[in-house]
């Protein structure tokens, strides 16, 4: 099972970007449907600066 990550809310376009303030990199595997595969680093946030993040 390769990880994926999606953001836990959507912003509207005038907000201001997330800050991350704490990031987690991660190697994920992806596999393709005719049976090959490659692995790409990833980085998740674990702590944001913005006042509305639930993280």
């Amino acid at each position: 099972r390769s990880p994926t990550w999606t953001a836990p809310h959507s912003r509207q376009a005038s907000a201001l970007p997330s800050v991350s303030t704490k990031s987690r990199r991660r190697k994920a595997v992806f596999r393709c449907t005719n049976g090959t595969s490659y692995s790409e680093e990833m980085e998740k946030a674990t702590e944001c600066g913005c006042a509305n993040c639930l993280l």
